[in-house]
C-alpha cells in the first residue's frame, strides 16, 4: 500500500503542463496533415504501462490515464467523435482500465474524464470542448482551446503573421456574410496589409481546412467557419459579431446562420442534435418537436438527416469490420491459439445505437 500511495502522490505532484503554461504549442497541432489518432501517440503519452493499474482511481480522478488522454490533445488539438471514441479505448487498454462498451457508460465516462482534465487545466486557461459541425455534417468534435483573451494569437508559433491575419479576416468576412459563408473566390480577393498572393490565398485555405477552421464545400464553391473555429473565436465572436451566431435550439451551444432551421420559429439546431433525438432505425410517421417551440421540424428534414447518420453507420461498419480482420490477424501471430484478447471483442462490438454513439 505504500508504494501505491507513492506513486498516487507522484501523479498528483505532476500536473503534466509546465510546458502548456501560456504556450501556444499546446493549441497548436503538430501533426497538421491529419488528426488521425495513432497508437504511438497514446503509448508515448504512457511512461509505465505496468505501473498504471495502480495509478489509475477512476475516471473522475487525474492521473496517468488522464495525462495520456490529455497528450494525444496537445499534439492533435482537434478530434471527432469517432476518432475520440478510438483513442479512449486505446488509452483505456494502454493503462490496463477496463472500457466501458455500452454508449450511454462510454459517455458517462468520457465526460467524467474530460471534467476532471478541465479541473487540472483551467489554471493554465485551457479547456477541452466539444462543439458540434454543422450542415451538412453530422460530427461533434472534441477541441483543446486556449480560453485566455489572445487565445487565438497565441499560435504564432504556427501560423505565421500574415497568415493568422487572413484567418482571422476570413471569419470576419464569413460573420458579417447574409448566409454564413463566402465564396471561394471572395476568401481568394481577401485583403491583408501583408499581401497574399490568389496561390498563396488557396494554399492557406487548405491549410485551414486541414486544421477544421474552415470547411471548404468544393461542389458549390464555398467557404464556412469550420469546428475548430467556432470552438476557439468564441468569446470574439460573441462580443463583436453576436448577430452572426444563435444557441442550438437542443444543446445551447453556438450555431451559425448553416444550422438547421425550425420553419415556425426560426430557431436552429446542430445536426448533430437533432440525429440524437432521433432512432436511427425508425421510419415512417416519426415527429420530434423543437425544443423552443414545440413545433415539429418537417418530415423531409428528419428523413435528410436519418439517412445520411445511417450512411455514415453503414460507413463505420466497414471500417470496424476492417478493423476485426487486421486484429484478428494480428491476435493470431501474437497470441497463437491462446485465442483473442478480450479487448477484440468488445472493439468490434457493433450496432446502430452504438454506431450512432460515435457520431456524436
Amino acid at each position: 500500500m505504500a508504494q501505491r500511495a507513492t506513486r498516487s502522490q507522484r501523479v498528483k505532484s505532476q500536473p503534466g503542463m509546465a510546458s502548456t503554461h501560456a504556450s501556444s504549442s499546446v493549441v497548436a497541432p503538430s501533426h497538421a496533415s491529419s488528426s488521425a489518432v495513432a497508437p504511438s501517440q497514446v503509448s508515448s503519452a504512457v511512461s509505465d504501462p505496468l505501473s498504471l493499474q495502480d495509478a489509475f482511481t477512476d475516471f473522475g480522478t487525474y492521473g496517468v490515464f488522464h495525462k495520456a488522454v490529455l497528450g494525444v490533445f496537445i499534439a492533435q488539438s482537434i478530434l471527432d467523435a469517432q476518432e475520440v471514441r478510438r483513442m479512449f479505448q486505446q488509452t483505456c487498454a494502454a493503462c490496463h482500465v477496463e472500457c466501458p462498451t455500452d454508449p450511454r457508460e462510454y459517455m458517462t465516462a468520457l465526460a467524467t474524464t474530460m471534467g476532471a482534465i478541465n479541473a487540472r487545466i483551467k489554471k493554465y486557461h485551457l479547456t477541452l470542448k466539444k462543439i458540434c459541425a454543422e450542415p451538412p455534417t453530422i460530427n461533434s468534435y472534441y477541441c483543446l482551446v486556449n480560453k485566455s483573451s489572445h487565445g487565438l494569437h497565441q499560435q504564432q508559433d504556427f501560423f505565421k503573421r500574415n497568415e493568422l491575419e487572413y484567418l482571422l479576416e476570413l471569419a470576419k468576412e464569413i460573420l458579417e456574410s447574409d448566409g454564413g459563408f463566402i465564396t471561394s473566390h471572395a476568401a481568394g480577393d481577401i485583403i491583408i496589409s501583408s499581401k497574399v498572393t490568389q496561390t498563396g490565398a488557396g494554399n492557406l485555405l487548405e491549410k485551414f481546412a486541414r486544421q477544421k477552421f474552415i470547411v471548404q464545400d468544393e461542389k458549390r464553391g464555398r467557404v464556412m467557419l469550420g469546428p475548430r473555429a467556432l470552438a476557439e473565436l468564441e468569446p470574439l465572436i460573441q462580443i463583436k459579431h453576436p448577430e452572426a451566431v444563435k444557441k442550438c435550439s437542443f444543446c445551447q451551444g453556438i450555431i451559425t446562420v448553416q444550422g438547421i432551421k425550425c420553419e415556425k420559429c426560426q430557431g436552429l439546431c446542430h445536426p448533430a442534435c437533432l440525429v440524437r433525438q432521433l432512432d436511427p432505425d425508425s421510419t415512417g410517421n416519426v415527429e420530434l418537436p423543437c425544443s423552443y417551440c414545440q413545433a415539429n421540424f418537417l418530415r423531409e428534414t428528419l428523413d435528410k438527416y436519418r439517412g445520411l447518420a445511417k450512411k455514415k453507420c453503414d460507413h463505420l461498419e466497414g471500417e470496424r469490420e476492417d478493423e476485426m480482420t487486421r486484429q484478428a490477424k494480428a491476435d493470431k501471430l501474437n497470441f497463437g491459439d491462446r485465442g483473442d484478447r478480450s479487448g477484440s471483442a468488445a472493439a468490434g462490438r457493433s450496432n446502430t445505437a452504438d454506431q450512432t454513439m460515435d457520431l456524436i
